[in-house]
Order: C-alpha cells, then structure tokens, then sequence
C-alpha cells in the first residue's frame, strides 16, 4: 500500500529473473538519463531490465477515472489479463493486444485515449514467452447468461444457429438500365442483431428465475450511475453508462456500418449522475466534472470499431451503451436494443452523403431524405420516438421522379424525436440528425381567445 522505488527494486532480495513489471503510475516508465538532476540516478525501466526483469510503463502522466476503471487503469487491466490467457503467448502479443483490445473498447476515441495508448512503453524482449497457469483472455469471454443476445433467427438462449450471412432480400443489384442510384452491383449483406437484457427486478418488472439482475445500481458521494454486468462506459465529463461489448467477426465480409432499427426503453428520475472524470493517478482527489451537455448523451449510444491488419483483415467490435442521460435529470435505460450489421468486401469504408427535409400533413409527418453515394443507395430509414418507452424504424421507399427516398410516421399527442440512417452500397450507414441533437416535432397546441364581461 505505500510507494515504491526504482532503488529499491534494484536492492530487492527476490529473484526478479522472468518477472514483468508493469503498472498505470505516472511517469513509472519515463527513462531518464542519470545526469538528468534532479532525477533519481536509477529509474524503473533501468531498475528492472537490470534485474532480469522486463518491464512496461507510462513515460508521462498516468490517467485515471474516479468512480470507474478508466485510461490507464483500464488498459493496464487488459494488459493483465492479455498475460493470462490459459494459452502460451509472448509478451510483445499481450502488450499489442491490450492496445488493441482498448482501443476497440472506446465508443469513443479522444486525445486523452491516445495518450494512455501512445505512451504504454515496453522495455525487454518482445518475443519473451508467458506461459501462465490460468485466467481468462480480455475481449474474448462469452457472453453472460443474463444478457440474451441472437442475430436474425437464432434460438431465444443465445446459442447461434448459423453464422451463414444472407444477402438482404430486399435489396437486389442494379440493372443495366438503373439510373435511380438505388441498388448496386454487389449489395452489402445484412445480419440482425438483437440484445435484450433478462433477469430484470427494476422498473420493467421481467424476470428470469435464477438469472441476477445485469443492469446495478451504486451511489456515492459523486452522484449515481448504472453499470452492465460491473461495466460503465466513461466519457470524459459526461455521465458513467451501462456497456456491453462484442465481437462482431463473422464469415461473408467485414462489417461496414450499424443500423439502429430500434429499442424498449424506461425513463427515470436521476437528478444526481455520478460524472466520468479523468485525472493523474498519482494526484490528489479531484472536483467531480461539470457536466454541460444541453441534449440526450450519448446521442447514439453504440458504435462500430475496426481496426486494419495484416493480409487484409480486420478485426471488428460493436459496441451498445444501454443508457442516456438528459440534463432535466432523466436517465434512459435500454431493455432491448436491435440493429442491422452490414458486411460486404468492398474497401470504401466512406458512408454516403445525405440531407433530410419533412412536411407536416395533419397526424403525420412527411419525411423525404436525398442521398448520393458512388456505390448507390441501398436503404434509408427514419427512426423516431414519441418518448412511449420504443424506438421505432420505418423504411423510406424510393421515389424517380421526386429522386428521394420518401416515407411518413405517425405524430402523437407528445414530443417526437427522430433521425435518419442511410445504407450505401458498400454496407456504410450514414446519420443525418440535428447537429448534436435529434430532430423534433412538437404536438399542435390551441389557443382559445380569452372572452371577459365588465
């Protein structure tokens, strides 16, 4: 529990031989030269390596989160854990993977993401060999048994029936005298995909027997948060939210884009969120982050993460963030999320261009979305909620003479938000949303003339 030397690692009477030494500390693997005054002579990288040891650090500032693993805890974690895997790897394997397996975590990837990756230095052999007992390898565990997850007809308990991709059935290829822009010559493949969380004893009152709660609830002198199965998602300065992570690499292609195609959900009161805040490890406890966000955060909660490598592969991660956070004090959590994952070997990974305009017309509302892309246009939708506790997706159809892609929803007696999703030809999804926000609609309202007697 106290604080450590490079001196006295140098002294220690342990064997060292075969030891790897790491940790999230600030600047525990910046080497510095021994005239560098007013610096110890003996840092650690020097300290270990000098002992027979190897050794991984940070050269600067180890970051951390208060109220969750976060930045270099995290990725020292997957490091640990990449170390452990039951299988013989090299240390060079598991650091690489640790960095990978981060950077695939992150819904999103910001400067301070790129600091803890970029300055995790390894000093030894990178071809050293682990061959540890036991444990459990990061980012491939299975699934938990309270989180039932099937794509298109898959059983009920999460066991896949086929890996087998089928082409969308209602998307075929272009014909030769097809100018409308929709289709293409190689339509992306299309697998459904649905979480639904079990074991529920919160707000929605649906239970498995013997299957715990995933989604819990902590409090603390920060606030509130949800966590997954002991998972939180941490964005800097904004609300700690339930996660899920998976790994999307199927035969048949490699995953382009995500479609939202919807989602049950329960709006709650939280009035105090516990706020992600990054800090130096090494530092003093800091002041909870403001939060200053004006809408629902995350906006879209999940995510698509790819990473090239060799011979043309890709290693791919989806990730679902199962809450959202609005600054009146409401915490949205997700029962049941559905999507469509594109898969095609086209190497265009750009999404496709698109704007949307609507038009009221009494208890509905108009949508119309012109979209353009190299590779045609293979789907547009409009995804909206009436804060009924349901996202839905309608399908837009294609209209040659207005060049659109056209559909309508249903207004209601509530607010409405919605967005569009566009799906080229090469599988990528682009969104089109109000700036930083959803677009609305807001029910009619009427004013009677106020009538007064003298």
């Amino acid at each position: 529990g106290g604080r450590i030397t490079a001196t006295e690692v140098t002294s220690a009477p342990a064997d060292l031989r075969g030891v790897i030494g790491f940790g999230p500390g600030c600047q525990a693997g910046l080497n510095v030269p021994p005239m560098a005054a007013p610096y110890p002579a003996t840092d650690f990288p020097e300290a270990f390596l000098g002992r027979g040891a190897d050794y991984i650090g940070n050269t600067g500032w180890g970051i951390g989160d208060w109220g969750s693993v976060g930045y270099s805890e995290d990725l020292t974690a997957r490091l640990a854990a990449f170390l452990a895997p039951g299988t013989p790897t090299t240390l060079g394997n598991a650091w690489l993977a640790a960095k990978l397996d981060y950077y695939l975590s992150q819904k999103r990837f910001d400067p301070i993401d790129a600091k803890v990756v970029a300055q995790f230095v390894l000093y030894g052999f990178p071809m050293y060999q682990v061959q540890p007992a036991g444990g459990t390898q990061a980012g491939t565990a299975a699934s938990p048994a309270n989180l039932l997850w099937w794509l298109d007809g898959a059983t009920a308990d999460g066991r896949l029936r086929s890996e087998v991709l089928r082409p969308t059935p209602d998307f075929g290829p272009r014909t030769a005298d097809d100018t409308s822009g929709q289709g293409s010559p190689q339509a992306p493949q299309r697998v459904s995909v649905h979480y639904v969380l079990s074991g529920e004893t919160g707000p929605w009152e649906e239970r498995r027997k013997g299957v715990p709660a995933p989604l819990t609830k902590t409090s603390g002198a920060w606030g509130t948060y949800y966590a997954l199965d002991g998972e939180v998602q941490y964005d800097p300065h904004a609300p700690l939210q339930p996660v899920r992570r998976w790994s999307l690499n199927l035969s048949g292609g490699q995953a382009h884009g995500v479609l939202f195609r919807g989602g049950v959900y329960t709006d709650t009161l939280l009035p105090d969120p516990w706020i992600s805040t990054p800090t130096i490890i090494t530092g003093t406890l800091p002041t909870e982050a403001v939060f200053t966000g004006t809408t629902w955060t995350p906006l879209i909660p999940y995510a698509l993460k790819t990473m090239p490598l060799a011979e043309g592969t890709r290693v791919e991660q989806f990730i679902a963030v199962f809450g959202q956070y609005h600054p009146r004090g409401i915490e949205r959590l997700y029962r049941s999320i559905s999507f469509d994952v594109y898969y095609s070997e086209s190497p265009d990974y750009t999404p496709p261009t698109a704007t949307l305009s609507t038009r009221r017309v009494g208890d509905t509302l108009r949508v119309s979305v012109e979209a353009t892309d190299a590779s045609g246009i293979q789907r547009a939708v409009v995804t909206f909620t009436a804060a009924d506790g349901h996202w839905r997706s309608i399908d837009l159809t294609w209209n040659p003479e207005t060049q659109r892609w056209e559909g309508q929803i249903p207004l209601a007696r509530s607010v409405v938000e919605y967005f569009a999703q566009v799906v080229d030809g090469a599988g990528n999804v682009a969104l089109v949303t109000h700036g930083e926000d959803y677009f609305r609609v807001f029910p009619y309202g009427v004013y009677l003339p106020l009538v007064g007697r003298d």
